[in-house]
């Protein structure tokens, strides 16, 4: 799934809007649980075990009583193995799947693909104002198959756009869909052992040569 086709998958987004200080709402995948910061890709040898967060953030002064969101992910690059909700980094945050998976079949350009619906928080009351955050309101586990990707093939992005599964309102209980922005990830390979010798003995045979015109 490659960035031209973002902006098809995307209606919730501002394919949307390009500065992130432009949305009230972020929400990013975190691809690397292990590294601190946010990471938008992962390096993973097939069948390597794959923890990604979901981070939610709010870059302006709006307000999130209750949300769904749902995200996709390729499916021949991954394998789903379970998810959870995380409602105790947001005060009054409280399930309603208990972190069930509902996944779906899709394809996009005939690409195949899984949707995990109603990441959400079913009510927070009067809930946070921001600027807040980021924090992680879900983690979702998968398992690495045959990665065929770079930088530029997106593994994870948003969900279908449904008013049953993906719905943000503020305070005032207003829709506020229109502000949200999400940054998807996605996963490389690692370099084979035998590109890495390859690698690492063109680079002796350079210093090689350079020592011996030094000499000269």
């Amino acid at each position: 799934m490659h960035l031209k086709n973002l902006c098809f998958v995307v209606p919730l987004l501002a394919c949307l809007s390009s500065n992130p200080s432009h949305a009230g709402i972020v929400i990013r995948i975190d691809m690397d649980s292990v590294l601190p910061g946010i990471q938008s890709t992962v390096l993973a040898l097939p069948g390597a075990t794959i923890t990604a967060g979901l981070w939610m953030e709010l870059t302006s002064p709006s307000s999130i009583s209750s949300y769904n969101f749902s995200v996709r992910y390729d499916s021949n690059e991954l394998t789903f193995a379970s998810r959870s909700e995380t409602p105790g980094n947001l005060t009054g945050l409280s399930e309603i799947d208990n972190g069930a998976a509902e996944a779906a079949p899709y394809t996009i350009n005939g690409v195949p693909g899984m949707v995990l619906s109603r990441f959400d928080g079913a009510t927070l009351g009067n809930g946070p104002v921001g600027p807040f955050g980021p924090v992680k309101v879900a983690e979702v586990n998968f398992t690495s198959s045959a990665i065929a990707g770079d930088l530029l093939d997106l593994d994870i992005v948003p969900g279908t756009f449904d008013t049953l599964f993906n719905e943000f309102f503020d305070n005032n209980g207003n829709f506020v869909n229109a502000n949200i922005q999400f940054f998807g990830g996605s996963v490389t390979a690692v370099p084979e052992p035998s590109s890495m010798m390859l690698l690492g003995g063109a680079t002796a045979a350079l210093a090689w040569r350079r020592n011996r015109k030094l000499k000269a």
